[in-house]
Order: C-alpha cells, then structure tokens, then sequence
C-alpha cells in the first residue's frame, strides 16, 4: 500500500494541490540542481500539503510525499 493510500490521499487531491495550490516554503535548489518546495491547498474540506521537485532538465514534476495538515 502506498503512502498516499495510507493517508486517504487520492490522486485526484494530489493533482488538485498541484494545479490549484500555493507556495508554503520557498523554493530552493537541492544538490543535485533540481528545484524543491512545498504546495498546500484546500481540498476535501481539509489542508493538502505535497513536497514537490521539479527537474530543470526534463519536463517532469515528482511529488515526494503529500499529507494532510491537522
């Protein structure tokens, strides 16, 4: 089982927080020259955060871990 399955994350809140969320920390550049931040959203009737990187090289955005905000 996955994380997001753990949670009762679905994909459809994950995409939501992606599309429709905002900054809450300001992005940084790792060590292996990708950027890193983290999006929040409404959804569900709850707070959504999702970890995210973005690799400047490919068109791809990974999302490391999402979780609900208490």
């Amino acid at each position: 089982m996955s994380r997001m399955a753990e949670r009762n994350i679905t994909d459809a809140q994950m995409h939501s927080c992606l599309r429709r969320g905002h900054l809450n920390e300001t992005p940084t550049v790792n060590d292996q020259g990708m950027w890193k931040f983290g999006v929040e959203v409404y959804v569900a009737g709850d707070h959504l955060s999702c970890a995210v990187v973005i690799d400047p090289l490919k068109p791809s955005v990974l999302v490391i871990t999402a979780f609900w905000i208490q």
